[in-house]
């Protein structure tokens, strides 16, 4: 699977988590999931869900369903999610 360049909302994550001192990683395949942006902290595993929609239908509980059971899967110490409606 080739990776992506990442919306707006990712790399402005990215950006921001550089300007912090960080180094994450935008678009990390793990175990077949790819994780919008991942970060690395110490022993901590932090993934970043960044969703940005246009004139989308979308529910957000069923997106919060997917991420927890993603999370469940994948053990990681915080799992952040994050999204952006566009109308």
């Amino acid at each position: 699977m080739a990776s992506r360049s990442g919306s707006l909302l990712e790399k402005s994550t990215v950006k921001l988590l550089n300007l912090s001192g960080f180094k994450p990683e935008l678009n990390k395949i793990i175990n077949g999931y790819e994780i919008d942006v991942f970060l690395q902290y110490k022993n901590l595993k932090i993934a970043f869900e960044c969703k940005q929609y246009e004139r989308s239908t979308l529910a957000i509980r069923n997106l919060i369903h997917q991420w927890d059971s993603k999370n469940k899967e994948l053990h990681f110490d915080k799992y952040l999610n994050s999204w952006n409606k566009l109308n």
